[in-house]
């Protein structure tokens, strides 16, 4: 249920079922799930801007396969918290890793994600010109899936707009909202109307 809600409604939506999940999840005693569970949890809480455990995202940074089918591995939550919290070097370390695994068991939706956030990462870090050919990657999956597709081209029109390419920028922020408002998806909505601002 988080997952779908994050997709749909954003972050706020559904901590409340993120953190339920944790709590069944340990009284079931299954690491596997604990740790998807976590993972889970650590995302919404970092897009939300909750406090986290710090021994939670210690945990999971060196997780770089998924739990279960389908999942992101419970390493890339991680990554994310350390970016936004301006650790960046740490947060490309295991960035770099959750790629590298993705590309070894051939999970490409994994490996775009990945790219998105190196891409943005970078730009975070001043390097405009990594951060734009790490879009290009994310951008070079064709996975069908309109949300990874405006994840990419949020990151392609932000390094545009940070090497100061405002009409590419802006056609390609609006040519990512478009995908997002095409799914419903409300964090790729938000970015790319950000670039746009």
């Amino acid at each position: 249920i988080a997952w779908v809600m994050l997709s749909t409604h954003g972050a706020t939506a559904d901590l409340a079922a993120a953190i339920r999940a944790t709590e069944l999840a340990e009284q079931a005693g299954t690491y596997e799930l604990i740790v998807a569970a976590r993972a889970v949890r650590l995302l919404l809480e970092t897009l939300v801007g909750s406090p986290v455990d710090q021994e939670v995202v210690a945990s999971l940074t060196n997780r770089y396969e998924p739990a279960y089918r389908g999942d992101y591995p419970p390493a890339l939550s991680a990554a994310l918290w350390l970016m936004y919290q301006d650790r960046l070097d740490e947060a490309r370390a295991v960035l770099e890793e959750v790629a590298r695994h993705a590309a070894v068991r051939g999970d490409e939706v994994c490996r775009a994600s990945a790219c998105f956030h190196l891409a943005e990462l970078e730009c975070r870090a001043g390097r405009y010109e990594i951060a734009a050919a790490r879009a290009e990657e994310a951008l070079a999956f064709d996975l069908g899936l309109d949300q990874s597709r405006s994840a990419a081209l949020y990151a392609a029109a932000l390094a545009d707009a940070y090497r100061g390419r405002v009409e590419e920028a802006r056609a390609t922020a609006e040519r990512g909202l478009e995908q997002a408002l095409n799914v419903g998806d409300t964090i790729f909505d938000i970015q790319n109307e950000g670039v746009l601002g």
